[in-house]
């Protein structure tokens, strides 16, 4: 899947091979995926015509590409802290996205020590 990122700053935090968490349409699931690519492009004067842009913008497009790996459950019966290789739902436009890091990437990976 691919990801429109506006903000600069979050852009240059983030790094290919990195997990990244998206918000799933069902309650207590999450998609987990693997950034594959960066993606800074300029635009080019032709295609800053087609795109409104206010005094403090710059003309560029900021995408990332994410390989989707499986879904991570809150709970899964008496379990807690689940992950699955398969994809239980798809990603909604707009979903909210961050980078798996500190205590949520200690969290993920406690899963696999069962």
């Amino acid at each position: 899947m691919i990801v429109h990122v506006d903000d600069v700053e979050a852009l240059r935090a983030l790094q290919v091979n990195r997990l990244v968490a998206l918000q799933s349409s069902l309650a207590g699931h999450k998609l987990i995926g693997v950034i594959q690519k960066i993606i800074r492009t300029a635009l080019n004067e032709a295609k800053i015509a087609d795109v409104e842009l206010d005094e403090a913008a710059h003309p560029e497009v900021n995408l990332v590409r994410i390989m989707l790996i499986g879904t991570l459950l809150d709970r899964d019966g008496p379990r807690a802290n689940v992950f699955r290789r398969t994809l239980e739902t798809v990603p909604e436009i707009d979903a909210c996205r961050f980078a798996l890091e500190r205590e949520r990437l200690t969290r993920f990976m406690g899963g696999f020590r069962r």
